[in-house]
């Protein structure tokens, strides 16, 4: 895990158990907490727990998220609308705010956001109005909370992959239509892999002197 000491956050605690034994693995510490990210109160009550496991808050990393049911744009459920926006906005909104509380007190300073580039910046087919509309939004959260952080010296990025066969995912991968549509916008012809995450998510630019 590149030195850190992790606080995993999931709605099923149960989903993280494996992540935490391979980081302990490491020599690190880890723990596992069950939260909600569309409430205000879980996400605070967690970030608390957080200060007192670790003492700090370093790096804040968002990748929550849910596609939904998928429908097409003229007869989409707006509750299901709602639901998306939720998780994908609204979460990733309170993640950031509650760290950012924190984050600005301590020495490095860095939250990244997750988002599919392919969601937001073309406009897949295939009944993803809210998904995509929601990390259009999480794409301009982030380039509002790096202007609004600045001045205390908080990186905040988004890392906008492309499409990776996670759980996620897995309807459109067992549909050979909709797999051919994804793949034809990838120069590489593949889905990305988990591996190809590790990267983006753990950069961290070269802090200039202050004086």
């Amino acid at each position: 895990m590149f030195g850190a000491d992790v606080a995993c956050w999931d709605i099923k605690p149960e989903f993280q158990e494996d992540v935490v034994a391979d980081i302990k693995g490491l020599g690190k510490k880890a723990t596992a907490s069950g939260v909600d990210v569309t409430s205000d109160e879980s996400v605070k009550t967690a970030m608390e727990q957080v200060i007192k496991d670790f003492g700090k808050v370093n790096i804040m990393v968002t990748v929550a998220g849910s596609a939904g049911n998928r429908q097409p744009a003229e007869t989409f459920d707006i509750d299901e609308w709602q639901k998306v926006m939720n998780i994908n906005v609204r979460g990733t909104m309170l993640c950031a705010k509650y760290a950012g509380r924190r984050v600005h007190q301590t020495g490095r300073r860095r939250q990244a956001h997750h988002h599919r580039l392919g969601a937001w910046l073309h406009g897949p087919s295939g009944g993803y109005a809210a998904y995509g509309t929601s990390k259009g939004a999480v794409h301009l959260l982030t380039k509002q909370l790096a202007t609004e952080w600045a001045k205390y010296r908080i990186n905040c990025n988004a890392i906008a992959p492309s499409i990776f066969w996670t759980p996620l995912t897995q309807q459109i991968k067992n549909d050979p239509d909709m797999v051919k549509i994804f793949m034809a916008r990838i120069p590489m012809g593949r889905a990305a892999e988990l591996d190809d995450f590790i990267g983006a998510a753990v950069y961290c630019p070269r802090r200039r002197p202050t004086t």
